[in-house]
């Protein structure tokens, strides 16, 4: 006579990401229950370290249940044995660019608080961005592009997109006497247009 194998018990593992591209994918798979198996937000930054759009999508971690697995974790890849349906939701950050560009170039610079990850903040920070001359004939002017003409220093931006800041330092102009009363010939005054 004939015996029947016993058949296998199948659970589920549902893989829940907003963003990014998970391993395994998106979606419910099965599984035979007890396999041992590792998942994974996949790429961070997704989809790259400095993409050309100027958004990025950093894994925070992850929150599960099922399978013994801890209810939240910053861990971006875990391995565990599948005992029970399981789901697993990874947890993205956006970021995005803040650009700043210095005109005429090499006559100052800018800082920022917070520092940023290479000009990558996450969404819905404020950036305090502090213009300064590093060349003694240059004095800071306005702000440009995200700035929108501000004269404020620091000016801050509230990282909502990608921006572009464009900090505007013009020459100061020398003056210097040579006929004025009160004996105050051959003095040099600066002041900024």
């Amino acid at each position: 006579f004939l015996t029947r194998p016993k058949p296998s018990k199948r659970v589920t593992l549902t893989d829940a990401s907003g963003s990014g591209a998970p391993e395994p994918a998106v979606g419910t798979h099965r599984y035979r229950k007890g396999s041992t198996i590792t998942v994974s937000c996949g790429a961070t930054p997704y989809p790259s370290d400095n993409p050309a759009s100027g958004t990025r999508f950093v894994c925070d971690g992850f929150t599960a249940s099922g399978s013994n697995l801890p209810v939240a974790s910053s861990a971006t890849s875990v391995t565990f044995k599948l005992t029970t349906d399981t789901t697993i939701t990874w947890l993205w950050q956006t970021q995005h660019k803040l650009t700043v560009d210095i005109q005429p170039a090499g006559v100052g610079s800018v800082s920022f608080s917070p520092l940023g990850d290479n000009g990558y903040f996450d969404e819905g920070t404020d950036v305090a961005v502090t213009a300064t001359a590093s060349d003694p004939n240059y004095a800071f002017v306005r702000w440009d592009g995200a700035g929108g003409g501000s004269q404020d220093n620091p000016i801050t931006i509230t990282m909502d997109a990608p921006k572009t800041l464009i900090a505007v330092f013009i020459e100061k102009l020398r003056i210097t006497t040579d006929a004025l009363p009160d004996a105050s010939e051959d003095m040099a005054y600066e002041f900024t247009l």
